[in-house]
């Protein structure tokens, strides 16, 4: 069973939102067009390693979300990490020595105010953790990943980024997902080369997904147009998920 949170901190007001299942853990922080990161733990195995459910204590305040309040923010911030003009800049292979850290950077050209966005995983016993970090603060690192990190091919990065987001955009399977995309991280962190899904595999599995983002499509059209008690709040949220899905509907057709 799933659960979907909204988190606050008490110190300074900072919110984020949580899934949570018994394999899997994302979160990210509000609002997603000036915070665009984004944490996600998996089992390694798919057994289950988060128990119980988020509470209310001295530091945070937690309160219970709907599934479709927390997917309209998750695809807005998928579409800030799409809108972020990569074509240009400086990119990087991390290859931490002790291996349970590795990942990709990207500095964008501008000398000032340089865009930075990070892509690291972490290997630990029972979990996979993905985060996704893009800030104008991460950009000032550019000097310490000029000296201890690996150039990347250009190409290389953006064929990751084609896979991570082909996956990301596949909320339902983000556990087997993340499983399968780290493995062949780790190939490419050794040098071989990242491996497409065989095209077979990509079409079903973007049919899959074409054919659920529709359906919840139509189904709030339809309510937008025939239920007339809804509240304006309700209406808005519904029309931002709209938004959401439609942008993540035309990137997955156009892969």
């Amino acid at each position: 069973m799933e659960h979907f949170y909204i988190e606050t901190t008490r110190s300074n007001d900072d919110s984020g939102l949580i899934r949570l299942s018994r394999d899997l853990m994302v979160a990210f922080s509000l609002p997603v067009d000036q915070k665009k990161n984004l944490s996600i733990k998996v089992g390694k195995n798919g057994n289950q390693v988060f128990e119980g459910e988020f509470k209310t204590d001295e530091y945070t305040i937690i309160k219970r979300i709907s599934k479709d309040e927390f997917y309209q923010n998750y695809h807005q911030l998928l579409r800030c990490y799409h809108e972020i003009d990569i074509s240009s800049g400086e990119f990087y292979l991390i290859k931490k020595k002790n291996m349970a850290t590795t990942g990709m950077v990207w500095f964008s050209a501008e000398p000032v105010r340089r865009l930075g966005l990070s892509i690291d995983f972490y290997n630990a016993d029972k979990i996979i953790t993905l985060t996704i970090d893009c800030s104008v603060q991460f950009g000032k690192n550019v000097r310490h990943f000029r000296k201890a990190s690996n150039i990347i091919n250009q190409g290389k990065f953006h064929l990751f980024l084609r896979v991570l987001f082909h996956y990301l955009h596949d909320y339902e399977n983000l556990s087997s997902n993340l499983r399968s995309l780290f493995g062949q991280f780790e190939e490419v962190v050794n040098g071989g080369k990242l491996t497409l899904p065989s095209i077979s595999d990509w079409q079903k599995d973007n049919n899959v997904a074409i054919e659920k983002l529709t359906n919840r499509i139509l189904s709030i059209e339809k309510r937008l147009l025939e239920i007339d008690n809804d509240t304006p709040g309700e209406r808005i949220r519904m029309r931002g998920e709209l938004e959401g899905l439609k942008f993540a509907l035309t990137t997955i057709k156009n892969d």
